[in-house]
């Protein structure tokens, strides 16, 4: 499995872009950079000193405290929607539950057949989840 990840900018409160097949994060001496590659071919950019082209997301001067990048699990729900670290899932027995990455496993959802979950939300557009009364933390 190819790893996929996602990235929230916490400032503008938005997800940048959908989902890619490559993040790269380069510091470079330039003050960081975020580089979100949706394609094979990247070009050179002395300048910022990444390689890039008109199909990636290029964030330039944004303080990477303020970008939250996601992994996926490869695993997707009972409703086919994929399931990333952050997520929160609602269980059969009706307990919603964090998606984290613990020990090299990505719990709970390595723990139970994918038809038993579903995902309700995630912990940037919908922080109420984790003060949910169902909610197992």
């Amino acid at each position: 499995m190819i790893p996929k990840f996602r990235a929230w900018d916490s400032r503008k409160k938005v997800w940048i872009g959908n989902l890619f097949d490559n993040i790269f994060v380069s510091s470079g001496g330039h003050g960081g950079a975020l580089l979100i590659r949706k394609s094979n071919e990247i070009v050179l950019n002395r300048e910022l000193g990444l390689y890039t082209n008109d199909t990636d997301y290029l964030i330039k001067d944004l303080p990477l405290s303020y970008v939250h990048i996601q992994m996926s699990t490869g695993i997707r729900d009972k409703h086919n929607q994929e399931i990333f670290v952050g997520d929160i899932v609602k269980m059969y027995s009706g307990e919603l539950l964090l998606v984290v990455l613990d020990h090299g496993m990505f719990v709970p959802v390595c723990l139970y057949v994918s038809e038993v979950f579903e995902k309700v939300g995630n912990i940037f557009e919908n922080p109420e989840l984790l003060e949910h009364p169902d909610f197992r933390g």
